[in-house]
């Protein structure tokens, strides 16, 4: 990588709306270490979704086309007649192939969600992608840092909201599971949060 070469930290998330960061205003959030990063970096303040389907997004960031472009229409893999539009092909390159043709390491933490032939590690063997919900966990650790406990991605609370035109912030409720289970999850949240 040439000495003068920025850093590039992207971070993707599911369901994280513009009102769920304190850094984009007074919010009845907290959110500091994303401030932090926020304040040090770039902040787009007029994003847009491709499309409101995870797997055509993604693909859409890591291609830089819109999904009717790139051929990423659906999330797919259930259904062996959705898998067509819903795996990128080698003709279409990744954000990961253009920053390891510049010199980059690139490491991956998190669901990649990018159905690709070949697969991206294949077409970027010198990438570390550690796909899976809970892969921070391990890359942390790997790194000296204790991490309590996995967060699975149905906790994802405090949930910012609206109510009366006033934002408010509410408790995710995990769909399934009962009262009591829903008790027990938000309690063991909570112990991980504070």
């Amino acid at each position: 990588m040439p000495p003068r070469s920025p850093h590039i930290v992207l971070i993707m998330a599911d369901h994280l709306r513009r009102d769920c960061l304190s850094c984009y205003g007074h919010l009845p959030v907290n959110t500091p270490h994303l401030d932090a990063l926020s304040a040090e970096g770039l902040v787009f303040e007029r994003a847009y979704c491709s499309t409101p389907l995870c797997v055509p997004t993604r693909v859409s960031m890591y291609t830089g086309q819109w999904p009717h472009t790139n051929g990423v229409l659906v999330n797919g893999g259930s259904f062996e007649k959705e898998k067509p539009y819903a795996t990128l092909g080698l003709e279409h390159p990744t954000l990961y192939e253009q920053l390891d043709c510049a010199g980059y390491g690139i490491t991956h933490v998190g669901i990649e969600h990018c159905h690709s032939l070949p697969p991206l590690q294949t077409r970027v063997p010198r990438a570390r992608i550690q796909d899976g919900w809970n892969t921070w966990e391990r890359v942390m650790q790997e790194h000296g840092k204790n991490v309590q406990g996995r967060l699975v991605p149905e906790h994802r609370r405090p949930c910012p909201d609206f109510e009366d035109g006033k934002p408010v912030v509410k408790h995710f409720k995990p769909p399934g599971g009962g009262r009591g289970r829903r008790r027990q999850l938000i309690s063991h949240i909570d112990d991980k949060i504070t």
